[in-house]
């Protein structure tokens, strides 16, 4: 009977033996906690990260439609002020013309640049072209080359 004690005030029976073997039985519950920990924390960055994205996405969703919406605006006033004048020239020059005329509160940013950078197109561009003439501000995109979470590019939204 090695390693087997009796309490004789709690009458338990006690292994007094095998402490090598309670040690590494407790390392490898560490190392599986470890383990569950780090598989929570790296979904959970994962997670964060993809909310993130979605949530700048969303703000140059919002973005553009409230330069548009500006665009729009600007173009009706203009056309009721003098209907005589080319379509083309209902437009506004650029983006500053639509902030001092109060279209807009402030240059818009670009969520994935940083800058207030956009792509503008003009009313006499080609639908595909590249570069602008810079005639007016028919619309804008974004210059970032980001690819959405729904594989789209963000600068063909």
């Amino acid at each position: 009977m090695t390693g087997r004690k009796v309490s004789a005030v709690t009458g338990v029976t006690a292994y007094a033996g095998r402490p090598a073997q309670r040690r590494a039985l407790t390392f490898v519950e560490l190392m599986i906690c470890v383990s569950v920990i780090s598989i929570i924390a790296v979904s959970a960055m994962a997670l964060s990260e993809t909310g993130s994205r979605l949530a700048r996405e969303f703000e140059l969703k919002s973005v553009l439609r409230i330069v548009r919406t500006a665009i729009d605006k600007y173009y009706d006033k203009s056309r009721e002020a003098s209907p005589a004048l080319m379509d083309n020239l209902h437009y506004p020059k650029n983006l500053d013309e639509l902030v001092e005329k109060k279209y807009l509160r402030k240059l818009p940013v670009d969520p994935f640049t940083g800058l207030s950078d956009f792509r503008i197109i003009s009313s006499t561009d080609e639908p595909d072209a590249i570069k602008t003439n810079g005639e007016n501000l028919y619309d804008i995109k974004s210059s970032s080359d980001y690819t959405a979470l729904d594989e789209s590019k963000v600068n063909q939204w």
